[in-house]
């Protein structure tokens, strides 16, 4: 779960901060062409990254 996302001049945003909702899911929408795309498949790599980052380091976490 993320707790908090800060993206910068990355892709359409010139600055994100968002802190999602740990109580419920959270909804991302607007209008075509605005990012939703780009902030769900930049979350992917992370937590990817921090996936095989533990898996090599012989931890796992949930």
């Amino acid at each position: 779960m993320f707790r908090k996302i800060t993206l910068e001049n990355l892709a359409v945003f010139r600055k994100l901060e968002w802190q999602p909702d740990k109580s419920s899911i959270n909804l991302i929408i607007g209008e075509n062409d605005t990012g939703k795309t780009h902030l769900l498949k930049t979350l992917y790599v992370i937590a990817r990254s921090i996936e095989e980052y533990n898996k090599s380091k012989g931890q796992f976490q949930s």
